[in-house]
């Protein structure tokens, strides 16, 4: 199966790089990229298209890895010849009823940067008969949930920006233990196993996060008295608003391809 990619930005690369790193073949990867510097770390590891044209009449799944604002001109572009390919569009923000206007098998995807390394969350859905095609692909980079389009702004904000937000909090995290006298990276070491393991546990022992907690937390002891002044300072409910944001700017954006606002219209 050919998979043709346009667009090798931030999350085109990792798509690509995750790609790889699954055992994807030379030959089943086709990349275009309107920028030719872009595609320069992948000129030995992938095939290399020398327009979007060739790369959508070559591939039999065409991922169009660009941004919104962008996707209306390559349509114009290469759009012609989408009619028999299934076609998967990442850009956040733009619906499948503004997609199916160029005839195709259209698939609405949301992966986060963590298909790199083959853990992904990776969000789709969209035409019937393209689904089982694209899961499969999608699936040698992370975990596949297929979902009601509706959902797809909500997980931009919690999937999409997640590694943002989860980032953030391992920096301040690593900061504290320097507040205390470790090392950084020694503290950035015990945060990053501290965060993949927690992971681990939740997931295979299905306990959720607050019983977690509560194991840890002894009368009386260091834990407790850390989260006291975590939540008088309010860090769940920041966490929380810090995901509705990411939300509304998510709906905004569709609001913004759809032309009903402009974004500079929009506040906040």
């Amino acid at each position: 199966m050919m998979i043709s990619l346009i667009g090798t930005g931030k999350m085109g690369s990792a798509l690509v790089r995750g790609w790889l790193r699954a055992g994807v073949r030379r030959d089943q990867l086709l990349l275009w990229d309107k920028n030719p510097l872009a595609l320069e770390p992948f000129k030995n590891r992938a095939l290399l298209a020398v327009s979007g044209k060739e790369a959508v009449d070559k591939g039999e799944i065409v991922v169009l890895a660009v941004k919104p604002k962008e996707i209306i001109a390559l349509l114009k572009e290469v759009g012609g010849l989408l009619k028999s390919k299934i076609t998967v569009s990442i850009a956040a923000g733009v619906p499948l009823e503004e997609l199916r206007k160029t005839p195709s098998i259209w698939v609405r995807a949301m992966p986060n940067i963590a298909c790199e390394i083959g853990e992904g969350f990776i969000a789709i859905c969209g035409d019937e008969e393209g689904l089982d095609k694209v899961e499969s692909i999608f699936q040698l980079i992370g975990k596949v949930a297929r979902v009601e389009e509706g959902l797809m702004d909500a997980i931009t904000a919690l999937s999409g920006s997640g590694p943002a937000f989860a980032s953030i909090l391992m920096d301040a995290l690593a900061d504290g233990g320097v507040r205390i006298g470790l090392p950084k990276e020694l503290a950035l070491q015990i945060v990053t196993q501290l965060f993949l393991s927690t992971a681990h546990l939740i997931q295979s022992s299905s306990l959720h996060p607050l019983q977690l907690k509560e194991a840890v937390c002894s009368p009386g002891g260091t834990t407790i008295a850390g989260l006291q002044v975590m939540e008088r300072g309010g860090i769940k409910g920041i966490l929380m608003e810090g995901v509705e944001k990411a939300y509304i700017r998510a709906r905004e954006l569709n609001q913004i391809f759809k032309g009903s606002v402009k974004d500079e219209d929009i506040a906040g």
